[in-house]
């Protein structure tokens, strides 16, 4: 386990309390959707809600890779020039912030289309990136092995 100086474990300490916000504000509106949904007098059209339900699947099955390959370009630059702990970790709370970003908006969506139908199924589509997001979260094997993702692409180079 890499020692972190006090700056960079207050810095982490951060970044894991903003990794547990994001996700929590999902699952505070999921429930809220989930209580109150469906929205208004008439049930929404069935066409309408199939079409939201595949935006919301194409948008969480299209965020993926975009985190991956923002990960892995945030490492190579690092690699390509002399970083320190302080711009590794700079680069860490970006993509991580990032990544639980990219998957809090198909979750959002997945929400408004669960408030809309009032379909208990429909909580899949918050779930599955819920599941994304958490799996992002901030921790020190994490930043550990980003860190050591950054001084192998170096010695590669």
């Amino acid at each position: 386990m890499k020692t972190m100086t006090p700056e960079l474990a207050q810095r982490f300490k951060v970044l894991q309390i903003i990794g547990f916000a994001l996700p929590l504000g999902v699952v505070v509106f999921a429930v809220v959707a989930a209580v109150l949904g469906p929205v208004g007098q008439q049930p929404a059209d069935p066409a309408m809600l199939n079409m939201l339900r595949l935006a919301c699947v194409a948008l969480i099955v299209g965020t993926v890779p975009i985190a991956l390959v923002l990960r892995r370009a945030m490492i190579s630059q690092l690699a390509q020039r002399e970083a320190d702990d302080m711009q590794i970790m700079n680069a860490f709370t970006n993509a991580t912030i990032l990544a639980i970003a990219l998957a809090e908006g198909p979750a959002l969506f997945g929400a408004v289309v669960l408030l809309l139908s009032g379909t208990p199924s429909d909580i899949v589509l918050v779930a599955l990136p819920l599941i994304g997001m958490l799996w992002h979260m901030p921790t020190r094997s994490r930043w550990e092995k980003f860190v050591d993702s950054v001084h192998q692409q170096k010695t590669r180079m």
